[in-house]
């Protein structure tokens, strides 16, 4: 009886956490929408393609993102401020 119990315990809460992890996860991932962005596809984006994006903190924060301030945003860069 106690193995039954626990089991149901345990399948109970991988369900839980299983169900939290969908739920977290929603919305593009960071390369799809970086992708988006880039306009040009040369893997970098600058500021006109931030400034046309719906990205409300890519615009206004285009220079702190930008940390090796040249001019344009790698994917790493994009990343590391998601």
């Amino acid at each position: 009886m106690k193995n039954l119990l626990l089991i149901c315990a345990i399948t109970l809460f991988l369900f839980a956490c299983k169900a939290s992890s969908e739920t977290t996860n929603s919305g593009p991932a960071p390369v799809q929408t970086f992708q988006k962005i880039d306009k040009d596809n040369n893997g970098f984006i600058n500021k006109k393609e931030a400034n046309v994006s719906p990205n409300k903190v890519l615009k206004k924060n285009f220079k702190q993102i930008d940390k090796n301030k040249d001019g344009r945003v790698s994917l790493k860069e994009y990343k590391k401020h998601k």
